[in-house]
């Protein structure tokens, strides 16, 4: 009777292993599953135009492409004074209706498409390189002007440059700022000599534009929550593909791939491997909707920050696992964002002070005098952390120092440098933008 009584008991002895065995092997997997499930993310996107700008200034870069026609600017073959008047007419003739076609676009409301996938991103890499190369055209028109003694319309050339470049950004992902900005530069390099040529009625006018064209301006904060769309679809795109569940179940491309760098391993040496061995699972087992969450809180909290004035500093913390561009490149393309705004700035009060010597004989002693008849408000440094441009008069009033701080923020007196970051402290300065 004991020993009956004792194989009844025997398959209890057996229960709770087989139940922690099955525990470790199933927990696991359902811990898995249940945290790479494709993200359920909802991701609002901005309300494109019917008639929208951005269609304009694509076929403008088309046509341009199409036309084979390139200027000055476009050909290293020659140099831009070696260009005869016939060559600029044969230029002029080839791309006039695509340029025409550009400044159709300028007038029409504005936004530029979300990037939700790599693939979409890819198709407007084209498309940024033809408005380069139409911006290139648009300087090329006004170095014709200027060497047919047209002052008045090579500003204006430049100005539609310029605005072109401002406008780009609306809605896109940084990318997009980073083609803007670059293209209000090649605006910006060929304007300051102008303003000494321009008649006081044409000075007038282009004052107004510069007003307009700062109103289409948009905040660095803006340009973010662009970027947050495309950063948080392509997490979503990422997590929700199924080659990449399949490749986070496999042990082996934990040892060969650093997902914290998004790239094959190349640490060496055991301790190291293994350390990225063990952060791989860590990331393998970690819920991905959280880790979407995470990143689109980080992006519209700095977003969010970046309101203020540009302090070069962020205070927001930045998530485990970062599928974003880290706060210092971040804080680094808003420096780039700034130069440029700075730039133009400085273009903007150098044709209020030419206007204000027009009217009065000499410079103001201040620049709050400039305010309401020249601008519409004192005109503030982007580096200056809230405070307006560095203004000196100078030789009783028929010269002026005219400086923004530049990236590093420092008053250097208005020792003047390039405007191409090089790690040397100095200002940008009215009368000396250097643009290489």
């Amino acid at each position: 009777m004991a020993e009956h009584e004792q194989s009844r008991c025997r398959p209890a002895n057996w229960f709770l292993p087989v139940v922690v065995i099955t525990m470790l092997i199933v927990l696991p997997v359902v811990v898995f599953l249940v945290n790479n499930r494709p993200p359920n993310v909802k991701i609002r996107l901005p309300n494109m135009p019917k008639d929208n700008g951005y269609d304009y200034f694509v076929r403008a870069g088309d046509m341009i492409q199409n036309a084979h026609h390139y200027g000055p600017y476009s050909l290293t073959t020659k140099k831009p004074e070696e260009w005869t008047i016939s060559e600029y007419h044969a230029f002029l003739a080839a791309n006039g209706s695509a340029l025409a076609v550009l400044r159709e676009g300028l007038k029409k409301p504005y936004m530029h498409p979300s990037s939700l996938d790599y693939e979409s991103l890819g198709t407007f890499f084209p498309k940024y390189a033809s408005f380069r190369e139409a911006a290139r055209t648009l300087a090329g028109e006004a170095l014709y002007y200027k060497v047919t003694n047209q002052p008045s319309k090579a500003a204006d050339s430049l100005l539609d440059c310029i605005e072109f470049g401002v406008t780009i950004p609306r809605g896109g992902p940084l990318i997009a700022g980073l083609v803007g900005s670059a293209i209000e530069n090649i605006g910006c390099h060929y304007f300051e000599p102008l303003i000494e040529q321009l008649p006081a009625q044409d000075l007038v006018r282009v004052a107004e534009r510069f007003e307009r064209i700062q109103a289409k301006r948009v905040t660095y904060a803006d340009v973010l929550a662009g970027e947050t769309i495309t950063s948080i679809a392509y997490m979503v795109a990422f997590f929700s593909d199924p080659a990449t569940r399949k490749d986070l179940a496999n042990p082996v491309v934990w040892l060969k791939y650093d997902y914290e760098l998004g790239l094959p391993t190349s640490k060496s040496g055991i301790k190291n491997k293994m350390a990225c061995f063990w952060n791989n699972v860590r990331f393998a087992f970690s819920n991905k909707a959280a880790m979407v969450r995470e990143n689109e809180r980080f992006l519209k909290a700095f977003a969010n920050e970046q309101k203020g004035i540009y302090t070069g500093k962020s205070n927001i913390k930045e998530p485990d696992y970062l599928f974003a561009l880290d706060k210092e490149s971040l804080l680094g393309i808003r420096a780039t964002f700034c130069k440029t705004e700075a730039i133009v700035t400085l273009l903007q009060t150098e044709v209020a002070l030419r206007r204000y010597k027009l009217d009065h004989g000499h410079y103001p002693n201040r620049l709050q005098q400039l305010v309401p008849t020249y601008l519409k408000k004192v005109p503030i440094d982007p580096f200056g952390k809230g405070k307006p441009l560095r203004y000196e008069l100078q030789s009783n009033g028929h010269e002026y120092l005219l400086y923004s701080l530049a990236r590093d923020m420092v008053d250097n007196g208005g020792i003047a440098i390039s405007t191409v970051y090089s790690g040397k402290q100095g200002d940008y300065v009215a009368g000396e933008l250097k643009f290489r």
